[in-house]
């Protein structure tokens, strides 16, 4: 029984984990997302181009879930290689995000657990 509660708790913990960091993006207002992609090095025009389209963090985790592949942002940034990359370092952030927040967890061996 124990044991049970253990590996409950912890994968409630994981669950939480990977939930807040995507998150981090999810919650991103309009202007926040703009001054990341800008910061990101895609310049004014691009910025200017989620801002006016009313991205915010949400609306692109929404496109991501919607539709597959850079596609997702086709009608924010109609240049095609611009938005290959805008779509890399997307991802690319919710990845580290998860990395970021994951933790190395270390259960009792097996014969610690039964004590």
């Amino acid at each position: 029984e124990k044991a049970r509660i253990r590996v409950l708790a912890v994968f409630t913990w994981i669950v939480f984990w990977k939930v807040m960091a995507s998150s981090v993006l999810e919650n991103m207002s309009v202007d926040e997302l703009g001054d990341w992609v800008r910061e990101k090095g895609f310049g004014d025009e691009v910025r200017d181009a989620f801002t006016d389209q009313g991205m915010d963090g949400e609306a692109v985790c929404l496109a991501l879930a919607t539709t597959t592949g850079p596609d997702c942002l086709r009608d924010v940034i109609p240049k095609y290689g611009i938005r290959l990359k805008v779509y890399r370092s997307i991802k690319e952030t919710m990845t580290q995000q998860n990395d970021e927040s994951s933790f190395d967890f270390h259960p009792a061996s097996t014969s610690e657990s039964t004590r």
